[in-house]
């Protein structure tokens, strides 16, 4: 055998002398790191093993207590956050009960206390004393207790005689007590304080302490002291209930007692033994009947109802009057002060109504009623309508009505109106814009307007002229109009004929003499494209006279038309 062959074969001898020897701890330490990798594994190693090192752990300190507690709060308080429905839901057969239990006993407490204030309230001693809660400056409530309670034990204090822990607190209904642990400490400092100064033993102590109309009663027992704060005069009877009552708690917590130190789990049910020592007792009420009290209580009331139905009706008056200045226009009422006199100082429109026609002068001197009014221009739209009708004069056959800001005229109009309507109505104050698109032009003295001729005359005459002189300013009003109103107006020049002749002389004759008056009237500064002469032969006067014919029937008269471009206002002639 070489030196190379015999090197491998120590070394797989040294491998199998190890395997040999420690092959079993090998398995075991492999094992163990695959149990501690595996997390499920680790889980079921620790949950075998947790329960019962917690509970041995609790039993030997409360280290693991302190540490869990933050947790478990901080759990339950994310979990309400989260979802308080299962919480309520596991709650619900405990609190339910007992909160049906507190209402039933905070209702019945009430009622005795509202039945005993009725009692109290209807008698001449109960008027008494509230005169004398007036002149003392006590609360009723105080004088009544002062006057009808014998004695009531307001608290009772169980302390643990060797430490000075407080180990049980009871309190009456009603009963503003301050902090008991406090309370505590100074009784037991106040027996200690007299046991050391006089020399006291302290199986004897002190059995009483007088705090103004507060007497403490004390009872001291082997492992506690038992102390009654009672109001009044308590009789000697109330201090053998309160020794048989230490000595019961001495009895039912003698181990808790005799192995007290500092844990109060043991005194958690005190409350049953402590609630029977709150005792009271108040005097009988008056016998006979307060006829007496009734009639002053009778008079005094009727002399309060008196007084407060005037005082109700004087304020349902002063209400009335300001709601109905606030309901009139033009009418603002800034202040209504009732502190001394009644005074109201508001803003006034100069179109609104006399404030006193608006309240009655007889309200105004009943109530006592002094005012000051400002004047101011108010936007409310029956105001604005008023002060539309004041500044534009609308002519009749004409109406004005506000809508919003809006002024809006309708009806028939002159056209000289119209226009200066246009110019004022936006200057009228609570007006932003005028609308006259439902007026139409007054076409009346057009219908007295008119050229007579002669048989076959077209010419105008100088009578003629004359007669057109005349009317030039009625014309020019309606031309003026029509060009300012944009409204499509034109004003028509009918020539007319009679019925001698014929149709076409008749004709080419009505014509002719329209004509010749437009043309008068376009020299005279009338502008040629709102005029338009037409001629209707003997046609109209043939219809109208058929057997013979007139003066009248040779003429020209004028029409106010619209062109088809404004259909909505029609033909104005």
């Amino acid at each position: 055998m070489t030196p190379a062959d015999a090197e491998p074969r120590t070394a797989r001898e040294w491998h199998r002398l190890r395997s040999l020897l420690l092959g079993h701890e090998r398995d075991s330490l492999a094992a163990l790191r695959a149990s501690v990798g595996d997390p499920d594994s680790l889980a079921r190693s620790v949950a075998s093993v947790l329960p019962e090192a917690a509970a041995i752990r609790v039993r030997q300190d409360d280290g693991l207590a302190r540490v869990l507690v933050p947790v478990v709060e901080d759990s339950l308080h994310r979990s309400v956050r989260e979802n308080p429905r299962p919480l309520v839901d596991a709650l619900y057969p405990l609190m339910g009960p007992a909160i049906r239990r507190s209402i039933a006993e905070t209702l019945a407490e009430m009622l005795q206390a509202f039945n005993g204030a009725v009692e109290q309230s209807l008698s001449f001693r109960a008027v008494s004393w509230r005169l004398d809660a007036w002149r003392t400056g006590r609360a009723y409530a105080d004088v009544v207790l002062l006057k009808t309670l014998v004695y009531r034990v307001e608290q009772v204090f169980l302390i643990h005689r060797e430490t000075g822990l407080l180990l049980g607190h009871c309190v009456a209904d009603q009963v503003v007590v301050q902090d008991p642990e406090m309370v505590s400490g100074m009784l037991t400092a106040i027996r200690d304080f007299i046991g050391d100064s006089f020399q006291v033993s302290s199986a004897d102590g002190v059995d009483a302490i007088r705090l103004g109309d507060l007497t403490v009663l004390v009872r001291v027992g082997p492992q506690a002291i038992l102390a009654a704060v009672v109001r009044g005069n308590a009789p000697s009877t109330l201090g053998l209930q309160l020794s048989e009552a230490l000595e019961t708690i001495h009895l039912s917590h003698a181990a808790a007692l005799a192995a007290f130190d500092g844990n109060m789990q043991g005194f958690a049910d005190l409350d049953s033994s402590l609630r029977p020592c709150l005792r009271s007792q108040s005097r009988a009420p008056e016998s006979g009947r307060p006829w007496r009290a009734y009639l002053i209580i009778g008079a005094l009331a009727a002399v309060i109802g008196a007084t407060a139905l005037v005082r109700h009706r004087t304020q349902t008056d002063w209400n009335t009057v300001i709601a109905e200045l606030r309901a009139e226009p033009g009418l603002t009422v800034l202040e209504a002060d009732t502190s001394g006199e009644r005074h109201i100082e508001g803003l006034r429109d100069p179109l609104a109504r006399d404030p006193l026609t608006v309240v009655g002068a007889e309200a105004i001197r009943r109530l006592g009623i002094s005012w000051h009014w400002k004047p101011y221009l108010s936007m409310e739209p029956a105001l604005t309508q008023r002060r539309a009708q004041l500044l534009l004069a609308p002519p009749s056959g004409l109406s004005l009505r506000t809508d919003g800001d809006v002024l809006r005229a309708s009806g028939v109009a002159p056209g000289a109106w119209l226009v200066e309507a246009r110019r004022q109505a936006p200057f009228v104050p609570g007006v932003r814009a005028y609308d006259d698109q439902g007026v139409t032009l007054d076409t009346r003295p057009l219908a007295t307007a008119a050229v007579y001729f002669e048989i076959g005359a077209d010419t105008l005459s100088p009578a003629r002229r004359a007669r057109l002189d005349t009317l030039l300013p009625t014309l020019v009003a309606f031309v003026s109009a029509a060009a300012e109103l944009r409204r499509g107006y034109t004003l028509e020049i009918v020539g007319r004929a009679d019925t001698p002749g014929t149709t076409e002389s008749n004709l080419r004759l009505s014509r002719s003499r329209a004509e010749a008056v437009r043309s008068y009237l376009v020299a005279h500064g009338l502008p040629a494209s709102l005029l338009r002469a037409r001629g209707v032969g003997a046609a109209e006067a043939a219809a109208a006279n058929a057997h013979a014919y007139t003066d009248t029937d040779r003429r020209v008269d004028f029409h106010l038309a619209v062109s088809a471009a404004d259909p909505a206002h029609g033909d104005a002639a």
